[in-house]
């Protein structure tokens, strides 16, 4: 194994030197910081930060919890966050917790054990409380992301309801009365059903309860969407997330419902498909969630958070699309 000394003696400096360049400091000539880099690359050196990080605390490392391995959404907002903490010199580990409540406490475990700085996550229950309590006593700053679980734990959400709201809101413009809204049956979720309600409620139109429809997570449900939409005939279809709308498109094209086309949907979590599709999405703000997500992690660390419990919520847009011929129901 090749040692900090063995980079040293290649290049003929101390120790202490090439410790400086391998964690990125000051203080060291250019030239010699290239020459410490190159005997790094041609010996194999890979530095251990485990003995550091015993001295100072500190790992420099982010623990990032994601309730759902297949939603490309989760997914793209960890990039985001991933590239947005690199900037700041924090390296990111990444834990799945399948949105079952036993996995989640075993990757809390897991990244405590890994002496990480701050922890995100999106919580699938509030079974783990203990566990948070350990964490806060470590003065290890967490913060929910998408789900609240915990009302003494800071969070950043998107406001779901309202996206439910505008959704509805359009599609009842358009001329539909039967709206189905499709969404997660997960705990702790956000509340689309208070917005498709109120939209309901603000264009006086009787609301069905039964066009509403919850489904577990993480599994297809393109087959139990099509039963849905033969029993209770909707005329346009709400669904809560990405996964869900791919079902529903599946569920279309198995029903061969001719008639019903992209201009009868609203999908949240605007993703590229949907734009090559001409479909309408509920946008959620990806970069701004992780800004906040970050910042907030950024000034526990520094001491700079409030004492009081920080509960940030972004508003979502509608992206309307359609293709030429398409426009409200007649």
């Amino acid at each position: 194994m090749v040692t900090l000394r063995d980079v040293a003696r290649e290049v003929g400096t101390s120790e202490s030197t090439v410790s400086r360049v391998v964690r990125g400091l000051g203080n060291v000539k250019p030239e010699l910081r290239e020459r410490v880099k190159q005997a790094c690359e041609s010996l194999g050196y890979i530095p251990d930060f485990s003995a550091q990080n015993l001295r100072t605390g500190k790992s420099n490392t982010i623990g990032i919890i994601v309730s759902d391995i297949n939603n490309h959404f989760y997914n793209s907002t960890l990039g985001i966050l991933v590239n947005k903490f690199r900037e700041h010199k924090y390296q990111v580990q990444v834990g799945y917790s399948y949105e079952n409540g036993e996995i989640e406490k075993e990757v809390m475990e897991m990244l405590l054990a890994n002496r990480i700085d701050a922890l995100i996550m999106t919580p699938v229950s509030n079974q783990n409380r203990r566990l948070i309590d350990t964490i806060k006593k470590r003065n290890i700053p967490i913060v929910q992301l998408y789900r609240t679980a915990y009302r003494d734990i800071d969070s950043v959400c998107v406001d779901d309801s309202h996206g439910a709201y505008l959704a509805t809101s359009h599609l009842i413009e358009r001329g539909y009365r039967r709206i189905a809204l499709l969404s997660v049956n997960v705990q702790f979720t956000p509340h689309r059903s208070e917005g498709y309600r109120r939209a309901y409620e603000e264009n006086h139109l009787q609301l069905e309860e039964e066009l509403i429809l919850k489904l577990p997570p993480d599994t297809s449900h393109a087959e139990e969407i099509s039963r849905f939409i033969t029993r209770k005939k909707p005329d346009a279809v709400i669904a809560g997330t990405n996964l869900l709308g791919v079902d529903t498109l599946k569920a279309i094209e198995l029903l061969q419902l001719k008639d019903f086309d992209e201009s009868h949907l609203v999908i949240f979590d605007d993703m590229p498909w949907m734009e090559l599709l001409k479909i309408s999405a509920v946008s959620q703000p990806v970069e701004l969630l992780a800004e906040k997500c970050v910042g907030m992690v950024l000034d526990a660390l520094e001491g700079h958070s409030s004492p009081e419990v920080n509960k940030d919520r972004v508003v979502p847009r509608l992206v309307v699309r359609e293709r030429k011929g398409s426009g409200e129901k007649t």
